[in-house]
């Protein structure tokens, strides 16, 4: 199996066979979030979306960000839920219609609650650098 890889990997043109597991990590953070969520785990979920962000040459961004605003929602970061949004409304693949959809959503939830994370987020000390770095 590694040298079918391997020779593929040489022999491609557009190199898209780099790393072959790219895609099945991306499917297993993309199920992964959608159980947490179903689970009411929302900030493992959140982090689990945010993670997806790295993936979204494998997956569809729409799919992506549509999981980390809702994630975001539930466990309290409105901010981020904010910036999701954002990216969705702005997607060229989106009709005129799901654009009004997403401003109207946005609206909806904005006008009741800013955007500001009610969540305090966890920063961590890097061990290498001693930068901060955030959780997510």
């Amino acid at each position: 199996m590694n040298s079918l890889i391997t020779s593929d990997i040489s022999s491609s043109a557009d190199k898209a066979l780099t790393n072959p597991w790219k895609g099945a990590e991306a499917i297993h953070f993309y199920l992964l979030c959608q159980r947490q969520l179903y689970q009411k785990d929302y900030n493992r979920a959140m982090k689990t979306a945010m993670r997806l962000i790295e993936y979204e040459k494998e997956l569809q961004t729409k799919d992506v960000y549509s999981l980390v605003a809702i994630a975001s929602y539930f466990n309290g970061c409105f901010r981020e839920c904010s910036k999701a949004l954002n990216k969705l409304e702005r997607l060229d693949t989106i009709n005129k219609q799901e654009r009004e959809a997403y401003e109207l959503l946005a609206i909806n939830l904005f006008s009741r609650q800013s955007p500001h994370d009610t969540k305090q987020k966890q920063e961590f000390n890097c061990p290498k650098c001693s930068s901060i770095i955030n959780e997510l």
